[in-house]
């Protein structure tokens, strides 16, 4: 998540849509006074050998603050407590900020087919599993992570923001959300020179069977994101073939 005071805009992180890459890209044109939350520490890595403004403005207070116990707390954790996360929802941030920033702050975020997302997390999960599970019992066994960001940029369904840049149109849309924020150079130009988590997709190809779609799974999606599906017009996606044999046995016994 990053809040700009500089541009003002606020950017919410979605999951599996590029959020990171964009995070750092956009982090490029942040000011002192601006919001960054914490990423991981190779993309941190990537964001610091671009030159671009690492996490800051995040955590509660200093920690020359602290009480005994915080310092404890933080000494077992590792780092201290965060008032804003990676992936903070538009919910909590209204609260955390004054009324006039959020009236008046262009609030954005990137969007993503579920089915696709859907898909994305399971290369990203098995990635390192040297027998995956096959994508349909991984998808049911994880049916409440399909949902997940929906809940990150509306409150009881009603969306809140004031863009959302599309997946699958990200060089247009980001253009045009560079035009609004009046940075001064396109964010899409440096997105593209960018590969956070670039390398999941990649290693999704080894992944044994890959990831069929079936009847059945397309219909999990299609219950835990329905909302958004709706919102946004999404087409579900045509059951693979080979998948349609398993579940009628037309391929044979297993």
């Amino acid at each position: 998540m990053i809040l700009s005071h500089r541009h003002r805009f606020i950017f919410f992180k979605t999951h599996k849509t590029a959020g990171t890459s964009l995070e750092i890209a956009l982090s490029k044109f942040c000011g002192p006074d601006d919001v960054i939350t914490r990423i991981q520490p190779a993309d941190e890595r990537l964001r610091r050998a671009a030159g671009f403004r690492g996490p800051q403005h995040f955590v509660h207070r200093p920690l020359r603050e602290y009480g005994l116990k915080e310092v404890r707390s933080v000494l077992k954790r590792g780092r201290p407590p965060s008032l804003f996360d990676n992936h903070t929802k538009a919910t909590r941030l209204r609260t955390l900020v004054e009324p006039p920033v959020w009236a008046a702050y262009f609030k954005f975020t990137i969007v993503r087919n579920p089915w696709d997302v859907a898909r994305s997390r399971y290369f990203h999960s098995v990635r390192k599993h040297w027998r995956p599970p096959p994508f349909d019992s991984w998808l049911a066994s994880r049916s409440h992570l399909i949902n997940r960001n929906w809940p990150i940029y509306t409150e009881e369904d009603v969306p809140l923001m004031d863009f959302y840049i599309a997946y699958e149109d990200l060089e247009n849309d980001l253009t045009a959300v560079s035009a609004r924020i009046g940075t001064p150079e396109n964010v899409f130009d440096v997105f593209k020179t960018l590969r956070a988590k670039g390398g999941f997709r990649a290693e999704a190809r080894r992944v044994r069977g890959g990831a069929r779609w079936t009847p059945a799974t397309i219909d999990l999606v299609a219950r835990e994101a329905a909302a958004e599906i709706r919102f946004f017009g999404y087409e579900p996606p045509l059951a693979d073939a080979a998948a349609l044999g398993d579940a009628t046995g037309a391929d044979g016994a297993r």
